[in-house]
């Protein structure tokens, strides 16, 4: 996510709801890669649990065989 203003990095606020007591909780930590995975654990700050969650992936098939790939450069342009 873009930010307006001169950060030097992208800020991360996300928002999850958890599974316990059900509120919404606001997250300034990004998912860390660990063990193949993109994964989050956090506590929640109404009930005091503990929360792990998993970053759904985008499975994406292909280039199947005889099937072109996708276009990795537009040199048309």
């Amino acid at each position: 996510m873009k930010q307006r203003g001169s950060h030097t990095w992208d800020t991360v606020i996300q928002y999850h709801l958890c599974p316990n007591c059900k509120r919404i909780i606001e997250s300034r930590v990004d998912f860390v890669y660990r063990l193949g995975k993109y994964i989050k654990e956090l506590e929640c700050p109404y009930c005091k649990k503990e929360i792990t969650l998993l970053q759904p992936r985008k499975v994406r098939p292909g280039p199947f065989f005889g099937s072109e790939g996708p276009v990795e450069w537009d040199w048309s342009s």
